[in-house]
């Protein structure tokens, strides 16, 4: 995953602002298309290729198909952690110009850069909330596995942080790492897990675990408001931004509070498989 792979990630005006409104339900004709898409997730996700999969996801959104509320729930846990990684990313080479006195301005912009595609990724998070009303009453499903990677950060990382001077491939190195270990901890808030991905492991194992609709909005809630200090004057100051996002807080808890009951036979509880 190169420096500039999420410059694909989204249109212009999802950088500019957000979309207020829930888009309008499309009829699928056919469930072909909607089987190849979340195949194509399963195989991206797989190799680490989290764009690709963010991609392939986002095709399910809008359509009335068989995947549509699990695909919701799995692209708002990616496009999260990919934001965590990339925030992550910007503050270490924040630090880093800091340190090296020299490269100072080199490092300065790449740490606005990174902020930037975190922004970017922010804000389709933001944007993709919205759908939390999409996904059926009851519990919420996580149809996907532990992604690769660890939580323990690599040493290309410290290095950063440090100032030290890192060659390309130790820079893409740190860049993969940082968004393995965004999306990885992402997944372990969405299983009620946090930081610990041997229990994870062990509630997605089934491919069908469940967690509450409260919960799920809980964990989004703190993901928004962890996202909305990419905006803040420190960062990128942009108080309309930053002001968005925090809206959006109190949005998704209302949602996560309504109640109703799954589908029969659709899913398994989570902690059926701990």
């Amino acid at each position: 995953m190169s420096v500039f792979s999420l410059r694909l990630m989204a249109a212009p005006a999802a950088v500019g602002m957000l979309v207020l409104c829930s888009c309008s339900v499309k009829q699928e004709t056919a469930a072909g298309p909607s089987e190849s898409y979340w195949s194509a997730a399963a195989q991206s996700y797989s190799v680490g290729n989290y764009v690709k999969t963010a991609d392939h996801l986002e095709h399910l959104l809008a359509a009335e198909n068989p995947y549509a509320a699990r695909a919701i729930a799995w692209r708002l846990v990616l496009t999260s952690g990919m934001a965590r990684g990339y925030t992550d990313l910007a503050d270490r080479y924040t630090a880093a110009a800091r340190v090296n006195k020299p490269k100072a301005l080199e490092l300065r912009r790449t740490a606005a850069g990174y902020h930037a595609m975190a922004a970017r990724l922010a804000l389709q998070f933001a944007q993709d909330s919205d759908r939390l009303r999409q996904i059926p009453l009851g519990n919420v499903q996580l149809a996907f596995a532990l992604p690769k990677g660890s939580v323990q950060e690599p040493p290309v990382l410290w290095e950063i942080g440090s100032g030290n001077d890192l060659s390309a491939a130790d820079r893409e190195a740190a860049e993969t790492a940082a968004v393995e270990i965004g999306v990885l901890l992402s997944v372990c808030d969405a299983t009620g897990a946090p930081g610990d991905p041997a229990k994870a492991r062990q509630i997605l194992a089934t491919g069908v675990a469940t967690v509450s609709r409260e919960a799920f909005a809980n964990t989004m809630a703190q993901w928004l408001k962890a996202e909305s200090t990419l905006f803040a004057r420190d960062r990128l100051d942009d108080p309309e931004k930053l002001a968005a996002l925090q809206e959006r807080i109190d949005r998704v808890l209302a949602e996560g509070a309504k109640v109703g009951s799954a589908r029969v036979g659709l899913v398994v509880n989570a902690s059926q498989s701990q």
